[in-house]
C-alpha cells in the first residue's frame, strides 16, 4: 500500500474542511465508493476527476496530479 499517495492528500484535504466522503462525492458527481477506493489508495482517480477534486478543494490540480501521476506531472530538476 503506498503511504503517500494521492488518497492520503485527499483524506487530508477532506477532514481538514470537515467532509463526509459522501458530501465531496456528490458535490463531484463521484460515487462514496469510488472515493473510498481513491482514498484508500485501491484504485488511483483518473486525472479528469483529479481536476474536478482540485476545482472544488479550489487548489492547484498539479499538486494532486504530480502524486498521482508522478512520472507524467512531477516536477523535472
Amino acid at each position: 500500500m503506498i503511504t503517500n499517495g494521492v488518497g492520503s492528500v485527499l483524506r487530508q484535504i477532506r477532514k481538514g474542511r470537515g467532509e463526509s466522503i459522501v458530501e465531496v462525492a456528490k458535490a463531484t458527481h463521484t460515487s462514496p465508493a469510488s472515493f473510498t477506493k481513491w482514498e484508500n489508495d485501491q484504485t488511483i482517480p483518473s486525472e479528469r476527476s483529479i481536476r474536478k477534486l482540485a476545482e472544488y478543494y479550489n487548489t492547484d490540480p498539479l499538486e494532486l496530479l504530480s502524486v498521482a501521476y508522478p512520472d507524467k506531472y512531477a516536477q523535472r530538476a
